[in-house]
């Protein structure tokens, strides 16, 4: 099932002011902060990271995630963007299949094969608000996959999950009442220049 989800980039001061509205109104804390890494795959084209910067629908995102360093729980999960909305299918595997992936790459059926491009690891709040589910990204850095030094964003992320439309509105105006598209990926492969090494990544 599609849904509706909306992302608001933030700065340091629009980070304090949001999360004071939040806690005026006595937003409900949802699960504990977990540490999230995620490490994104595209082909050698980069159409993901290309189709999700020109703002193409419909497009897709495929990444491996772990949560809190540990490889317990791993999610193979594809995202898709559509003008109905977002979808999202995530499938738990073993570290034995996330080895093979991340060595091997992964065969899509849109997009060819796929190799790892960029690893994105942040720590996220969970929030509910106005019966709307609310996630905010802070200490968001990342690095081309296999690298040793990551490199840290002055972003900040505030992402909407109603039930409805009309309760995203509100709580968008309550907030900060705008929106934008934001991409982690995105950002990591512009930041990392990723575009200018690609031959080097992925001829070995």
């Amino acid at each position: 099932m599609f849904r509706v989800e909306d992302k608001i980039p933030l700065n340091g001061l629009e980070l304090s002011k949001a999360m004071t509205v939040l806690e005026k109104n006595k937003a409900k804390i949802l699960f504990p902060r977990r540490l999230i890494s995620s490490i994104y795959f595209d082909n050698f084209h980069l159409d993901m990271f290309l189709e999700s910067e020109e703002g193409i629908s419909p497009r897709k995102k495929i990444r491996i995630r772990t949560y809190n360093n540990s490889f317990k729980k791993i999610l193979l999960e594809k995202k898709i963007s559509s003008p109905e909305g977002r979808y999202k299918s995530s499938e738990q595997i073993t570290d034995l299949k996330m080895n093979f992936y991340l060595k091997n790459g992964f065969l899509d059926k849109d997009y060819g094969q796929c190799f790892p491009i960029t690893e994105v690891v942040y720590s996220r709040d969970y929030y509910s608000f106005k019966e709307v589910r609310i996630t905010i990204d802070t200490k968001i850095k990342y690095r081309q996959f296999n690298k040793k030094n990551f490199i840290s964003s002055d972003k900040n992320v505030m992402e909407f999950k109603p039930n409805k439309q009309d309760n995203l509105e509100i709580v968008e105006d309550l907030l900060l009442g705008r929106k934008a598209r934001f991409s982690k990926y995105v950002f990591s492969v512009l930041d990392n220049q990723i575009l200018q090494k690609r031959n080097s990544i992925f001829i070995k």
